[in-house]
Protein backbone atom coordinates (compact mmCIF):
# COMPACT_ATOMS: atom_id res chain seq x y z
CA UNK A 1 0.00 0.00 0.00
CA UNK A 2 1.06 3.60 -0.62
CA UNK A 3 1.30 4.38 3.09
CA UNK A 4 4.64 2.57 3.13
CA UNK A 5 5.80 3.18 -0.46
CA UNK A 6 8.92 5.19 -1.21
CA UNK A 7 11.06 6.08 -4.17
CA UNK A 8 14.79 6.82 -4.21
CA UNK A 9 16.19 9.94 -5.86
CA UNK A 10 19.90 10.71 -5.79
CA UNK A 11 20.43 8.22 -2.99
CA UNK A 12 17.70 9.64 -0.75
CA UNK A 13 14.31 8.08 0.01
CA UNK A 14 11.14 10.06 -0.59
CA UNK A 15 7.59 9.09 0.31
CA UNK A 16 5.17 8.95 -2.60
CA UNK A 17 1.84 10.75 -2.43
CA UNK A 18 -1.45 10.62 -4.29
CA UNK A 19 -3.19 13.00 -6.64
CA UNK A 20 -6.39 14.98 -6.32
CA UNK A 21 -7.87 12.45 -8.75
CA UNK A 22 -7.07 9.54 -6.47
CA UNK A 23 -8.50 11.45 -3.50
CA UNK A 24 -11.73 12.09 -5.40
CA UNK A 25 -12.05 8.42 -6.33
CA UNK A 26 -11.52 7.39 -2.70
CA UNK A 27 -14.09 9.87 -1.39
CA UNK A 28 -16.59 8.79 -4.06
CA UNK A 29 -16.12 5.10 -3.26
CA UNK A 30 -16.62 5.72 0.46
CA UNK A 31 -19.68 7.90 -0.17
CA UNK A 32 -21.38 5.24 -2.27
CA UNK A 33 -20.58 2.57 0.31
CA UNK A 34 -21.97 4.81 3.06
CA UNK A 35 -25.16 5.48 1.10
CA UNK A 36 -25.66 1.74 0.72
CA UNK A 37 -25.15 1.14 4.42
CA UNK A 38 -21.46 0.50 4.96
CA UNK A 39 -19.34 3.12 6.74
CA UNK A 40 -15.59 2.77 6.15
CA UNK A 41 -12.59 4.10 8.04
CA UNK A 42 -10.48 3.75 4.90
CA UNK A 43 -10.77 2.55 1.30
CA UNK A 44 -8.36 1.02 -1.20
CA UNK A 45 -8.07 2.52 -4.70
CA UNK A 46 -6.30 0.80 -7.58
CA UNK A 47 -4.41 3.52 -9.44
CA UNK A 48 -3.42 3.67 -13.13
CA UNK A 49 0.16 3.58 -11.80
CA UNK A 50 -0.48 -0.07 -11.01
CA UNK A 51 -0.39 0.04 -7.23
CA UNK A 52 -3.10 0.07 -4.60
CA UNK A 53 -3.56 3.13 -2.40
CA UNK A 54 -5.14 2.98 1.04
CA UNK A 55 -6.73 6.31 2.00
CA UNK A 56 -8.30 7.24 5.32
CA UNK A 57 -11.84 8.65 5.35
CA UNK A 58 -11.92 11.71 7.60
CA UNK A 59 -15.55 12.77 7.15
CA UNK A 60 -18.84 10.91 6.72
CA UNK A 61 -22.42 12.21 6.43
CA UNK A 62 -25.58 10.43 5.32
CA UNK A 63 -29.29 11.14 4.94
CA UNK A 64 -32.09 9.68 2.85
CA UNK A 65 -31.08 11.42 -0.39
CA UNK A 66 -27.29 11.45 -0.39
CA UNK A 67 -24.06 10.55 1.35
CA UNK A 68 -20.85 12.58 1.62
CA UNK A 69 -17.35 11.42 2.47
CA UNK A 70 -14.10 13.36 2.66
CA UNK A 71 -10.37 12.66 2.54
CA UNK A 72 -7.21 14.67 3.07
CA UNK A 73 -4.92 15.03 0.07
CA UNK A 74 -1.43 13.71 0.85
CA UNK A 75 1.30 14.74 -1.59
CA UNK A 76 3.96 12.65 0.13
CA UNK A 77 7.34 14.33 0.24
CA UNK A 78 6.59 16.39 -2.85
CA UNK A 79 6.05 20.12 -2.41
CA UNK A 80 2.46 20.71 -3.48
CA UNK A 81 0.18 23.55 -2.41
CA UNK A 82 -2.80 21.19 -2.56
CA UNK A 83 -1.26 18.81 -0.04
CA UNK A 84 -3.44 18.78 3.07
CA UNK A 85 -6.58 20.04 1.34
CA UNK A 86 -9.85 18.28 2.19
CA UNK A 87 -11.61 16.81 -0.84
CA UNK A 88 -15.21 15.62 -0.62
CA UNK A 89 -17.50 13.51 -2.78
CA UNK A 90 -21.30 13.60 -2.62
CA UNK A 91 -23.12 10.53 -3.91
CA UNK A 92 -26.74 10.69 -5.11
CA UNK A 93 -28.69 8.07 -7.02
CA UNK A 94 -29.48 8.94 -10.64
CA UNK A 95 -31.68 7.40 -13.29
CA UNK A 96 -29.06 7.76 -16.00
CA UNK A 97 -25.51 6.48 -16.10
CA UNK A 98 -23.04 7.33 -13.36
CA UNK A 99 -21.51 10.74 -14.02
CA UNK A 100 -19.09 13.09 -12.30
CA UNK A 101 -19.42 16.82 -11.77
CA UNK A 102 -17.85 19.49 -9.58
CA UNK A 103 -18.86 21.84 -6.83
CA UNK A 104 -17.39 24.49 -4.53
CA UNK A 105 -13.63 24.85 -4.81
CA UNK A 106 -13.31 23.00 -8.11
CA UNK A 107 -12.30 25.32 -10.94
CA UNK A 108 -14.28 26.06 -14.08
CA UNK A 109 -12.43 25.93 -17.43
CA UNK A 110 -12.64 29.27 -19.26
CA UNK A 111 -10.07 28.82 -22.04
CA UNK A 112 -9.61 26.28 -24.82
CA UNK A 113 -6.61 23.96 -24.94
CA UNK A 114 -7.07 21.97 -21.74
CA UNK A 115 -8.32 18.40 -21.39
CA UNK A 116 -11.74 19.69 -20.30
CA UNK A 117 -14.08 21.75 -22.45
CA UNK A 118 -14.78 25.41 -21.74
CA UNK A 119 -17.53 25.76 -19.16
CA UNK A 120 -16.84 22.38 -17.57
CA UNK A 121 -15.42 21.70 -14.13
CA UNK A 122 -11.68 21.09 -14.25
CA UNK A 123 -11.89 17.35 -13.62
CA UNK A 124 -9.64 15.61 -16.12
CA UNK A 125 -10.64 12.46 -18.03
CA UNK A 126 -8.34 10.07 -16.16
CA UNK A 127 -9.67 11.02 -12.70
CA UNK A 128 -13.23 10.68 -14.03
CA UNK A 129 -12.39 7.14 -15.14
CA UNK A 130 -10.90 6.42 -11.71
CA UNK A 131 -13.99 7.76 -9.93
CA UNK A 132 -16.40 5.74 -12.08
CA UNK A 133 -14.27 2.62 -11.65
CA UNK A 134 -14.21 3.09 -7.88
CA UNK A 135 -17.99 3.52 -7.75
CA UNK A 136 -18.70 0.50 -9.95
CA UNK A 137 -16.36 -1.63 -7.85
CA UNK A 138 -18.68 -1.31 -4.83
CA UNK A 139 -22.12 -0.86 -6.41
CA UNK A 140 -24.13 -1.84 -9.48
CA UNK A 141 -26.32 1.28 -9.15
CA UNK A 142 -25.87 4.58 -10.98
CA UNK A 143 -24.80 7.72 -9.14
CA UNK A 144 -24.27 11.40 -9.59
CA UNK A 145 -20.91 12.11 -7.97
CA UNK A 146 -20.17 15.71 -7.03
CA UNK A 147 -16.56 16.49 -6.12
CA UNK A 148 -15.93 19.60 -4.06
CA UNK A 149 -13.19 21.16 -1.96
CA UNK A 150 -14.12 24.45 -0.24
CA UNK A 151 -10.47 25.29 0.52
CA UNK A 152 -9.74 25.09 -3.19
CA UNK A 153 -11.04 28.61 -3.82
CA UNK A 154 -8.09 30.15 -1.95
CA UNK A 155 -5.51 27.46 -2.71
CA UNK A 156 -6.06 27.81 -6.46
CA UNK A 157 -4.72 31.37 -6.28
CA UNK A 158 -1.30 29.89 -5.45
CA UNK A 159 -1.30 27.67 -8.56
CA UNK A 160 -1.03 28.16 -12.34
CA UNK A 161 -4.79 27.64 -12.67
CA UNK A 162 -5.81 31.31 -13.20
CA UNK A 163 -3.16 31.65 -15.91
CA UNK A 164 -4.33 28.44 -17.57
CA UNK A 165 -7.90 29.66 -17.63
CA UNK A 166 -9.24 27.67 -14.70
CA UNK A 167 -11.18 29.97 -12.43
CA UNK A 168 -12.54 29.60 -8.92
CA UNK A 169 -10.79 26.51 -7.68
CA UNK A 170 -8.33 23.66 -8.02
CA UNK A 171 -8.12 21.02 -10.74
CA UNK A 172 -8.81 17.34 -10.24
CA UNK A 173 -5.88 15.84 -12.09
CA UNK A 174 -3.45 12.95 -12.16
CA UNK A 175 -2.63 10.61 -15.03
CA UNK A 176 -1.10 7.92 -12.84
CA UNK A 177 -2.90 8.68 -9.57
CA UNK A 178 0.45 8.89 -7.80
CA UNK A 179 2.56 11.94 -6.93
CA UNK A 180 6.28 11.33 -7.35
CA UNK A 181 8.39 13.74 -5.24
CA UNK A 182 10.50 16.18 -7.20
CA UNK A 183 8.83 15.05 -10.43
CA UNK A 184 9.82 17.23 -13.36
CA UNK A 185 7.29 15.57 -15.59
CA UNK A 186 4.37 17.12 -13.72
CA UNK A 187 5.99 20.55 -13.94
CA UNK A 188 6.66 20.11 -17.66
CA UNK A 189 3.08 19.04 -18.19
CA UNK A 190 1.86 22.18 -16.47
CA UNK A 191 4.08 24.34 -18.69
CA UNK A 192 2.94 22.60 -21.85
CA UNK A 193 -0.71 22.98 -20.79
CA UNK A 194 -0.16 26.72 -20.55
CA UNK A 195 1.32 26.72 -24.04
CA UNK A 196 -1.60 24.71 -25.43
CA UNK A 197 -4.02 27.26 -23.96
CA UNK A 198 -2.23 30.03 -25.87
CA UNK A 199 -2.40 28.00 -29.06
CA UNK A 200 -6.08 27.24 -28.61
CA UNK A 201 -6.79 30.95 -28.14
CA UNK A 202 -5.29 31.66 -31.58
CA UNK A 203 -1.84 32.88 -30.52
CA UNK A 204 0.93 32.38 -33.08
CA UNK A 205 3.63 34.11 -31.05
CA UNK A 206 4.57 33.61 -27.39
CA UNK A 207 7.07 34.99 -24.91
CA UNK A 208 8.95 32.48 -22.76
CA UNK A 209 10.05 33.60 -19.30
CA UNK A 210 11.81 31.57 -16.63
CA UNK A 211 9.59 32.72 -13.78
CA UNK A 212 7.89 35.66 -12.09
CA UNK A 213 10.96 37.88 -12.36
CA UNK A 214 11.01 37.54 -16.13
CA UNK A 215 7.26 38.01 -16.40
CA UNK A 216 7.40 41.33 -14.52
CA UNK A 217 10.23 42.54 -16.75
CA UNK A 218 8.47 41.44 -19.94
CA UNK A 219 5.20 43.15 -19.07
CA UNK A 220 6.47 46.27 -17.31
CA UNK A 221 9.60 47.10 -19.30
CA UNK A 222 8.94 45.51 -22.69
CA UNK A 223 5.20 46.10 -22.88
CA UNK A 224 4.43 42.49 -23.77
CA UNK A 225 0.83 41.41 -23.43
CA UNK A 226 0.50 39.18 -20.37
CA UNK A 227 -1.73 36.82 -22.34
CA UNK A 228 1.25 36.00 -24.57
CA UNK A 229 3.59 35.00 -21.73
CA UNK A 230 4.38 31.40 -20.83
CA UNK A 231 6.47 30.48 -17.78
CA UNK A 232 8.88 27.67 -18.71
CA UNK A 233 10.79 27.20 -15.43
CA UNK A 234 14.13 25.62 -16.44
CA UNK A 235 12.80 23.63 -19.40
CA UNK A 236 14.06 25.67 -22.35
CA UNK A 237 14.67 22.78 -24.71
CA UNK A 238 11.49 20.92 -23.84
CA UNK A 239 9.35 24.01 -24.29
CA UNK A 240 11.01 24.96 -27.59
CA UNK A 241 10.31 21.45 -28.86
CA UNK A 242 6.72 21.69 -27.63
CA UNK A 243 6.19 25.08 -29.27
CA UNK A 244 7.53 23.67 -32.53
CA UNK A 245 5.22 20.67 -32.33
CA UNK A 246 2.29 23.03 -31.74
CA UNK A 247 3.31 25.00 -34.84
CA UNK A 248 3.91 28.41 -33.25
CA UNK A 249 5.50 30.97 -35.57
CA UNK A 250 7.55 33.02 -33.10
CA UNK A 251 9.05 32.57 -29.65
CA UNK A 252 10.77 35.36 -27.74
CA UNK A 253 12.82 34.19 -24.74
CA UNK A 254 13.22 36.86 -22.08
CA UNK A 255 15.63 35.99 -19.31
CA UNK A 256 18.10 37.21 -16.73
CA UNK A 257 21.78 36.95 -17.61
CA UNK A 258 22.20 33.98 -15.28
CA UNK A 259 19.72 31.93 -17.31
CA UNK A 260 20.34 32.96 -20.90
CA UNK A 261 24.10 32.68 -20.64
CA UNK A 262 23.55 28.96 -20.03
CA UNK A 263 21.46 28.74 -23.18
CA UNK A 264 24.35 30.38 -25.04
CA UNK A 265 26.41 27.39 -23.92
CA UNK A 266 23.85 25.02 -25.39
CA UNK A 267 22.39 24.14 -21.99
CA UNK A 268 18.66 23.62 -22.45
CA UNK A 269 17.82 22.61 -18.88
CA UNK A 270 18.98 25.56 -16.81
CA UNK A 271 18.63 24.22 -13.25
CA UNK A 272 21.95 24.38 -11.41
CA UNK A 273 21.72 20.69 -10.50
CA UNK A 274 21.86 19.84 -14.22
CA UNK A 275 24.59 22.16 -15.47
CA UNK A 276 26.21 25.51 -14.87
CA UNK A 277 28.90 26.79 -17.23
CA UNK A 278 27.96 30.46 -16.78
CA UNK A 279 31.45 31.73 -16.01
CA UNK A 280 33.14 29.31 -18.37
CA UNK A 281 30.96 30.61 -21.19
CA UNK A 282 31.67 34.23 -20.34
CA UNK A 283 35.39 33.52 -20.07
CA UNK A 284 35.38 31.95 -23.52
CA UNK A 285 33.59 34.93 -25.03
CA UNK A 286 35.99 37.39 -23.37
CA UNK A 287 38.96 35.38 -24.62
CA UNK A 288 37.59 35.39 -28.17
CA UNK A 289 37.31 39.18 -27.90
CA UNK A 290 40.97 39.40 -26.93
CA UNK A 291 40.31 40.14 -23.26
CA UNK A 292 43.18 40.23 -20.80
CA UNK A 293 44.02 37.14 -18.79
CA UNK A 294 43.43 39.10 -15.59
CA UNK A 295 39.86 39.91 -16.64
CA UNK A 296 39.19 36.29 -17.60
CA UNK A 297 40.52 35.09 -14.25
CA UNK A 298 38.35 37.54 -12.33
CA UNK A 299 35.24 36.44 -14.21
CA UNK A 300 36.07 32.78 -13.73
CA UNK A 301 36.11 33.32 -9.97
CA UNK A 302 32.76 35.14 -9.90
CA UNK A 303 29.84 33.49 -8.15
CA UNK A 304 27.13 35.32 -10.08
CA UNK A 305 26.63 36.92 -13.47
CA UNK A 306 25.89 40.18 -11.64
CA UNK A 307 29.46 40.19 -10.34
CA UNK A 308 30.74 39.36 -13.82
CA UNK A 309 28.67 42.17 -15.31
CA UNK A 310 30.52 44.76 -13.24
CA UNK A 311 33.90 43.39 -14.32
CA UNK A 312 32.87 43.43 -17.97
CA UNK A 313 31.61 47.00 -17.66
CA UNK A 314 34.81 48.21 -16.00
CA UNK A 315 36.81 46.50 -18.77
CA UNK A 316 34.74 48.03 -21.60
CA UNK A 317 33.49 44.59 -22.55
CA UNK A 318 29.77 45.02 -21.94
CA UNK A 319 29.13 44.15 -25.58
CA UNK A 320 29.85 40.54 -24.59
CA UNK A 321 26.23 40.27 -23.42
CA UNK A 322 24.97 41.19 -26.88
CA UNK A 323 27.20 38.53 -28.38
CA UNK A 324 25.96 35.99 -25.83
CA UNK A 325 22.37 36.85 -26.67
CA UNK A 326 22.96 36.26 -30.38
CA UNK A 327 24.64 32.94 -29.64
CA UNK A 328 21.76 31.87 -27.38
CA UNK A 329 19.34 32.66 -30.18
CA UNK A 330 21.42 30.61 -32.64
CA UNK A 331 21.59 27.64 -30.24
CA UNK A 332 17.80 27.71 -29.94
CA UNK A 333 17.30 27.92 -33.68
CA UNK A 334 19.76 25.08 -34.25
CA UNK A 335 17.85 22.91 -31.80
CA UNK A 336 14.58 23.29 -33.73
CA UNK A 337 16.35 23.18 -37.14
CA UNK A 338 15.35 26.77 -37.89
CA UNK A 339 11.71 25.74 -38.29
CA UNK A 340 10.50 28.50 -35.96
CA UNK A 341 11.53 32.10 -35.43
CA UNK A 342 13.27 32.48 -32.03
CA UNK A 343 14.56 35.67 -30.44
CA UNK A 344 16.27 36.41 -27.12
CA UNK A 345 16.41 39.37 -24.74
CA UNK A 346 18.77 39.40 -21.76
CA UNK A 347 18.35 41.70 -18.76
CA UNK A 348 20.03 42.34 -15.41
CA UNK A 349 18.95 42.99 -11.82
CA UNK A 350 18.56 46.69 -12.57
CA UNK A 351 15.96 45.85 -15.24
CA UNK A 352 18.32 46.99 -17.99
CA UNK A 353 18.50 45.24 -21.34
CA UNK A 354 22.06 43.98 -21.82
CA UNK A 355 21.54 42.07 -25.05
CA UNK A 356 18.91 41.40 -27.67
CA UNK A 357 19.01 39.30 -30.80
CA UNK A 358 18.65 41.11 -34.10
CA UNK A 359 15.15 39.83 -34.75
CA UNK A 360 13.74 40.87 -31.37
CA UNK A 361 11.83 43.92 -32.59
CA UNK A 362 9.80 41.95 -35.13
CA UNK A 363 8.75 39.32 -32.59
CA UNK A 364 8.01 41.80 -29.81
CA UNK A 365 5.64 43.70 -32.07
CA UNK A 366 3.69 40.46 -32.44
CA UNK A 367 3.47 40.21 -28.64
CA UNK A 368 2.30 43.71 -27.76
Amino acid sequence: MLKSLYTEIAGKKYRLGYTTGTCSAAAAMAAVMLFEGKKSESVVINTPYGIDVEIDIIYSEKNNNYAVCGVVKDGGDDYDVTSGIKIYAKAQLTEGETFVTGGEGIGIVTKKGLKCNVGEYAINPEPIKMIKKAVSSVSDKNYKITIYAPEGVDIAKKTFNPRLGIQGGISIIGTTGIVTPMSEEAWKESCSYELSVKKASGKKSVCFVFGNYGEVFATKYLGINKDCIVSISNFVGYMLDTALNMAFDNVLIVGHTGKLIKVAAGIFHTHSKVADGRMETLCTLVALEGGDYEVIEKIYNCNTTDMAEKILKDSNLSHIWQKACEIAKKKCCDRIFNKMNVGCIMFNNENEILGKSKNWSYIINELR
